[in-house]
């Protein structure tokens, strides 16, 4: 009996583009303002949040509401990333699904894959209490992703096929497009918040496949020259 096929999902991206997030803020100097410099000094998981499609102070609540025991508004800056539902081939390849068979372990055992490019949409939003902060956080970031050599805008998305441990190239479209679009609450409250969002197109694939008994045997057909 055949085995069944299985389909890679999502999820897998959402977490590696969270990893490249974390990634743009490491490594960089204990530098001014103060608040940038806290945000530097901060765990990864208080400082870089997966959302939803929330409005700046929204986002700013439910962080408050995660750290009962401290005071009501959060320190700053934070940064958020929230993909929406939906998938969207890839513009800029065919939407061409392959079927091929990807050898492992040697030859014994093999993967009967198709492969279908695809597009996902994240929206990146900073947060902070003063606008050189704010500025500083998202320059860091446009900073990061426009490495010569596409050094971090390229990455690799373990997925588990099945029971297969696979990894699948993904990287941001037009990584040196700098454009963030002010996101500041009009009407503020207690603080003066300061926010800006950007758009981060993935480019990556969807793989759908099963484990199957290799070729024992290749047969070829057809006149052979010697060079």
């Amino acid at each position: 009996m055949a085995e069944p096929n299985a389909v890679s999902d999502l999820q897998g991206v959402d977490f590696a583009v969270g990893g490249i997030i974390v990634g743009a803020y490491e490594g960089l100097q204990d530098d001014k303002p103060q608040a940038f410099r806290r945000f530097l000094d901060r765990p990864a998981k208080e400082k870089i949040f997966r959302a939803e499609n929330e409005d700046p102070p929204s986002l700013i609540r439910r962080i408050a509401q995660h750290n009962p025991g401290k005071k009501r508004l959060p320190d700053l800056p934070v940064v958020a990333y929230y993909r929406a539902p939906g998938i969207v081939g890839d513009q800029n390849q065919k939407p061409v699904v392959l079927d091929v068979e990807r050898y492992m372990d040697g030859t014994d055992r093999a993967m009967r894959l198709s492969s279908i490019p695809v597009t996902l949409s994240y929206s990146l939003l900073w947060c902070a209490w003063d606008k050189p902060t704010l500025e500083k956080i998202a320059l860091a970031w446009f900073a990061y992703v426009a490495h010569r050599g596409r050094r971090y805008s390229r990455f690799m998305v373990p997925y588990l096929l099945g029971t297969e441990p696979i990894q699948i190239p993904a990287s941001i479209s037009v990584p040196r497009e700098i454009q963030a679009d002010n996101a500041s609450p009009s009407e503020q409250g207690e603080g003066r918040l300061w926010a800006a969002r950007t758009l981060v197109e993935v480019n990556t694939q969807v793989l759908y496949g099963r484990e199957v008994k290799p070729m024992d045997e290749i047969t070829a057909l057809g006149q052979v020259r010697l060079m």
